[in-house]
């Protein structure tokens, strides 16, 4: 609403001030807003043209109290102005959790890897893998194994899901070995997470223990689903403007070992997710 003034036109020496109009402006000091710490209440369509507009000087002063308390009504409605580096920001960390399919995965040699130590690796020519995993719509199962060591075929899984700032607290591999196993594969599978440099391709480790390998301690418990989680404690927080990442995950391999096993998903856990930055 408007205010109208009491005299339209303006008021001179000795002008007489009337009822009336003290009564308008009596209800129109009543509909003002309230500026002193007691605040107010808007019930109305506050409207700006020109140059009007609300500026915040002081943090958290404009708020919702609803669901759906700020609302935008037009396309571009919300504009984030403040500089290349202005994002969707929360009040307090977040967490979130992605779930990759072992899809992308290829069979690789210790060749394609430039440094640091990624496990018992064999070479590429034969391990190959199937698309998708026989019982599951995601990941892959392997066709060959290597039984002649004690190594294992490892295979490349590259993690394009990344949330660009957060800290990537553990990963969570999803398999499970194929049944029939005459006894314990001698290589149980194994993994490790990497980020590799972006310009001069150097790799490090996510996790200072090295490779979480899997101990089952009979082959019932092996033969079944089974979960490796690695907590990360360095070189985690994403930063997907300088580094890939990815994991190894190695096969069974050695006396007993059988091809066939199903690789899932992978599990990563971010924490202290500050803002909704570009992946």
């Amino acid at each position: 609403m408007a205010f109208s003034k009491i005299n339209p036109g303006t008021w001179a020496t000795n002008a007489q001030l009337t009822s009336t109009q003290m009564n308008n402006l009596d209800t129109d000091h009543a509909n003002a807003l309230d500026k002193t710490t007691a605040g107010d209440t808007i019930a109305g369509t506050v409207n700006f043209s020109g140059a009007g507009n609300v500026t915040a000087n002081i943090a958290n002063t404009v708020r919702a109290g609803i669901a759906a308390g700020i609302q935008s009504n037009a396309v571009g409605g919300i504009n984030l102005a403040g500089g290349a580096t202005d994002w969707p920001t929360f009040s307090a960390a977040r967490t979130r959790t992605i779930i990759v399919p072992c899809t992308d995965i290829q069979a690789i040699g210790a060749a394609c890897l430039k440094s640091g130590t990624f496990g018992p690796l064999s070479p590429i020519a034969t391990a190959t893998v199937s698309y998708p995993a026989s019982t599951s719509p995601w990941g892959i199962s392997t066709v060959t194994v290597n039984t002649g060591t004690t190594q294992s075929f490892p295979y490349f899984m590259p993690m394009r899901q990344m949330h660009n700032g957060a800290t990537l607290s553990n990963v969570t591999w999803n398999f499970q070995p194929i049944g029939g196993h005459a006894g314990l594969p001698a290589y149980q599978p194994w993994f490790r997470v990497f980020r590799k440099d972006s310009v001069n391709g150097v790799a490090q480790e996510l996790t200072s223990g090295g490779a979480v390998q899997l101990a089952a301690g009979s082959t019932g418990a092996y033969q079944t689903t089974q979960q490796l989680v690695m907590t990360c404690n360095q070189n985690n927080v994403v930063d997907t403007t300088a580094y890939v990442y990815f994991a190894i995950l190695g096969d069974e391999g050695g006396t007993n070992a059988l091809a066939g096993i199903q690789m899932y998903t992978l599990t990563l856990s971010f924490t202290a997710i500050a803002d909704m930055r570009f992946p």
